[in-house]
């Protein structure tokens, strides 16, 4: 198929690969719902900035969902969505879209993680969102993409870099606060994960909110 200007990469989805003949660029993309295109796009572009086939793994209208958080989901399921992080990098597929979640069926199928681990984000797309850490040496290079936060700034769907965000924050959150703050006991999620209390001395602790404003002040 010829390239148009007018297509912009939000109408595919599935990147599967890309071939280079002289100068021109073939790319096999899949649109929604629809069968295996190849596009061919002068390789000027790739340098020249003005149009670039960005692989997503996503349709247009589902890729600006946002993040409800409004609901946490109460039972891990199979085809829910699973962001892993290794320390303090998020852990994605080399495979797929740039910063796009696991399905939690991947997730045990890649580290053999425990559901019972899973910490509670909230709701994107209709399913479950749930955040997973993993052993930071068991990140394979040759399959797994592994950075900070910072590296998605910019590549990704603004929604998506929230979700991101959020979720290492609820990991975090979770991890810092096994034991009570107060005797030092262990503590257990309550109220579908969205807080944690201390058997021993009835300590309830939820998330930190830390607002925070920026001013312009000026002459």
């Amino acid at each position: 198929m010829p390239f148009h200007e007018d297509r912009t990469p939000a109408l595919y989805t599935g990147f599967k690969a890309a071939e280079y003949t002289g100068d021109v660029v073939t790319w096999f993309l899949r649109p929604c719902s629809q069968s295996l295109l190849a596009i061919q796009t002068p390789f000027k572009f790739l340098y020249s900035g003005e149009w670039l086939p960005r692989p997503v793994g996503l349709c247009a209208k589902e890729a600006s969902t946002v993040l409800d958080i409004s609901e946490l989901p109460s039972e891990p399921q199979s085809e829910d969505w699973g962001f892993v992080f290794a320390g303090r990098n998020t852990v994605t597929s080399l495979r797929g879209q740039p910063g796009l979640p696991w399905r939690l069926s991947e997730v045990t199928e890649q580290w053999g993680v425990s559901f019972a681990d899973a910490v509670p984000v909230g709701r994107w797309q209709d399913r479950g969102v749930w955040a997973f850490s993993v052993p930071e040496d068991s990140i394979n290079q040759t399959e797994h993409l592994s950075g900070n936060l910072y590296g998605l700034l910019g590549r990704v769907e603004d929604s998506l870099f929230h979700a991101h965000g959020r979720a290492y924050q609820l990991l975090y959150w979770r991890d810092t606060h096994r034991h009570c703050g107060r005797c030092g006991s262990l503590t257990r999620a309550i109220e579908d994960g969205r807080a944690v209390l201390c058997d021993s001395c009835s300590l309830r602790v939820y998330p930190r909110v830390s607002p925070c404003v920026i001013v312009l002040v000026s002459k």
